[in-house]
């Protein structure tokens, strides 16, 4: 930003034109996003073809996860890139607005763009305070930028609003801070201030809809634990549904870069083989903000929908179309069930999948990271056996917890592994999965869901709150296996492989942790005991108590009455500075009761009328000098002769009044005030309505220094 505001300041100083500046700006912001961003692609500070090249990578990749993630999203290269990109042009038009165009309300508009942006989509606890500082620097700015705009007049009468004096922005001060106050005090305690928003840029909706981001990040968790039914399948058997799998790590990231061919009924490049078994699967989807296909293990053949294309690599189908939501679908899959023999004599294999794809690690490493995996596997000599010494690392010695802290920065994984030990899924699978990967294992981080709760039809009701990631160790000639380092997890059908009976995150009431020692897990309560409720007043599927179920009006109405009660404030402020207007005049006459001071008061009221036409006058100039100069400046709006005659001859009554040495006769005040209104009148009668009205209420005349 102040790279970019600089740039403009140098084009403004040498004269330069805005499509000169523009095109100058332009390439210098290249040369810096550049530098920050892709420095070891270019050339003494240049950028190359290289840079390009990458350029265009990380905007393709970004496009690619643009309809996959929600916010708040990772910090990928392409959003990063593009976010640069648009501060830098942003902060070229607010100068131009500012500095060119002379216009201060339109030059915060692209800040505004940014801060309204970021404060709806960003995960923070203290946007409402970003909100208010910026408030009050938007507030201070407006009123440093009209002094400016009129510091330096020439000639007798200038046009345009006066200079904004010391006590002006003084004033504008103290309002900049009454606004910033009443926001952060009176906002949270308007009605339905705690309702859910009218437009939900959150994981869920009003109505439950339900999404899930395709990318592990080690800082933050998968989703929110809502308890909205994302979709029911009726399978032959029990399974985690998943939806992709990752196997890009950046060292703090999981994604996929993978593009999605069009495929037929028959998918899978696969062949089952005698230790796979067979599950069929009747998936109705309802609330799933997501445009892959929930599926058991390694999809074989679907049914009810031809609209979707698929990833012989990551196993993944993924729809032609945004959303999940209301699709039925029927899916066959097999799911790979080798013997721990099996397992592990499949080292000696030949593997069939690119090895180094699944081992990529980012450069450098942590070397300690890499070091505690060889101390867990020491002396374990086989894959399998590695990855199940890993697993029961993480199952012993760390906890579930989703109210851990997230953490940040590219320590995030160190941090994990050595200090806070204590998680969610996908600090665990993406744990697992680097550790794995520095023994040389391919591996890869799978995103979907648990199995789901299952009622006595045989239906499994899957919900957010059984949203989960997990990794999937590679086994040559046999295919991909899931492991489970998630404590109070377990795949169901892998007991013999992870040593894990089936679990997921229903065995565990709500704000609960759970550790494990070994294959046993206990739960342990983070707040106080209470006494348990009945039986029947408690909700089944959590063991805790359902909040009373307030009826709330619907997204619509809550619009309408919105702005109904903006409105409604728009009305009383515009009552209140017309009120304020009114007692002010009304106040000031009743001050004024002499002759003398009758006539220099109609002469005060006058010159505020000429003031709020944009002209002013400078101190040195007379009443008469100056009613004589503003008579011809207002020619072009065609006002009467009389009333120019008038604005004269006023000038020239006060003057009398204020040095003669006899108290001006009534009949000689009323003719004065009557002068007054005609030319007051004439002034305002060619405007715009909507000039007059705001003339009318204006609250700036409330501050206005009355001449006499």
């Amino acid at each position: 930003t102040l790279l970019s505001h600089g740039v403009a300041i140098c084009a403004r100083r040498l004269g330069w034109g805005v499509l000169r500046s523009l095109l100058a700006s332009t390439v210098i912001g290249v040369v810096v996003i550049a530098h920050l961003r892709y420095g070891n692609t270019t050339t003494a500070g240049l950028p190359t073809w290289r840079t390009w090249h990458e350029f265009l990578r990380d905007l393709r990749e970004a496009r690619q996860q643009l309809n996959l993630v929600s916010a708040p999203a990772p910090a990928l290269p392409g959003f990063l890139s593009l976010g640069a990109a648009s501060i830098w042009l942003l902060s070229f038009v607010a100068d131009w607005f500012a500095h060119r165009l002379r216009v201060g309300f339109e030059a915060t508009l692209p800040s505004a763009i940014l801060v309204v942006a970021t404060s709806l989509l960003a995960d923070r606890s203290d946007k409402g305070l970003v909100i208010i500082w910026y408030i009050v620097v938007v507030l201070g700015f407006l009123a440093v930028h009209r002094a400016d705009r009129f510091r330096s007049p020439s000639g007798w009468v200038r046009t345009g609003p006066a200079a904004p004096s010391v006590n002006s922005l003084g004033i504008a001060a103290v309002v900049a801070a009454f606004v910033a106050v009443t926001t952060a005090v009176v906002s949270p305690r308007l009605p339905w201030a705690s309702n859910p928003p009218i437009v939900n840029f959150r994981h869920h909706s009003d109505d439950g809809t339900f999404s899930v981001n395709p990318i592990v990040d080690l800082r933050t968790r998968l989703t929110s634990q809502s308890k909205a039914e994302a979709f029911t399948v009726t399978s032959s058997q029990p399974s985690y549904w998943r939806l992709t799998s990752l196997d890009n790590f950046d060292g703090t990231v999981w994604r996929t870069d993978r593009t999605y061919d069009d495929a037929g009924t028959s998918i899978s490049a696969q062949l089952p083989n005698s230790e796979s078994v067979f599950i069929h699967q009747a998936f109705v989807v309802n609330k799933l903000s997501s445009i892959f296909l929930p599926a058991a293990a390694t999809p074989t053949r679907v049914t009810g929908t031809s609209d979707y294309r698929f990833d012989q690599v990551n196993g993944s189908l993924i729809l032609r179309r945004p959303n999940a939501s209301s699709t039925q679908y029927e899916i066959d899959s097999f799911s790979l069930r080798p013997a721990v023999s099996s397992l592990i004599a499949s080292d000696n294999n030949p593997s069939f999948i690119d090895n180094a794809r699944f081992t990529q690690l980012p450069s450098p490493f942590p070397t300690a990271v890499a070091e505690k995996a060889v101390e867990i596997t020491a002396g374990v000599p086989s894959r399998y056996e590695k990855a199940l010494a890993l697993e029961k690392y993480f199952q012993a010695d760390f906890t579930y917890d989703l109210s851990a802290s997230p953490g940040g920065g590219s320590k995030a994984l160190e941090r994990f592994l050595f200090e806070t030990k204590r998680g969610y899924c996908e600090q665990f699978s993406g744990a697992f999965a680097a550790m794995a990967r520095s023994l040389d294992i391919p591996v890869r981080v799978a995103v979907g869901f648990t199995q789901g709760q299952a009622d006595s039809a045989g239906v499994y009701h899957v919900s957010g709150r059984h949203a989960h990631a997990w990794p999937e160790v590679y086994f040559n000639d046999i295919g991909w296996v899931p492991f489970e380092p998630t404590p109070g997890r377990g795949a169901p059908g892998f007991e013999s492989i992870t040593g894990l009976a089936p679990a997921q995150s229903q065995d565990v009431a709500n704000g609960a942790t759970t550790t494990t020692n070994g294959a046993s897990a206990t739960t342990k309560p983070s707040g106080p005991s209470t006494t348990r409720l009945p039986k029947d007043r408690r909700d089944p599927a959590t063991n805790t108590v359902p909040k009373k179920i307030v009826n709330q009006p619907s997204g619509f109405v809550r619009l309408v009455l919105a702005v109904a009660a903006l409105l409604g404030v728009l009305a009383a402020l515009v009552a209140l500075l017309y009120t304020a207007r009114l007692l002010q005049r009304i106040f000031r006459r009743r001050r004024h009761t002499s002759g003398t001071a009758r006539i220099r008061l109609a002469w005060g009221e006058l010159a505020l009328a000429i003031r709020s036409r944009g002209l002013t006058a400078e101190p040195h100039v007379t009443r008469v000098e100056l009613a004589t100069e503003v008579a011809k400046r207002l020619r072009y709006i065609k006002l009467p002769a009389t009333s120019q005659e008038h604005l004269v001859g006023v000038a020239r009554e006060v003057d009398a009044a204020t040095f003669g040495s006899h108290e001006p006769n009534e009949e000689s005040v009323q003719r004065v005030v009557s002068d007054v209104h005609a030319t007051t009148a004439a002034l305002q009668a060619h405007r715009r309505r909507s000039r007059r009205a705001w003339a009318a209420i204006n609250p700036a005349v409330l501050f206005w220094r009355m001449p006499g």
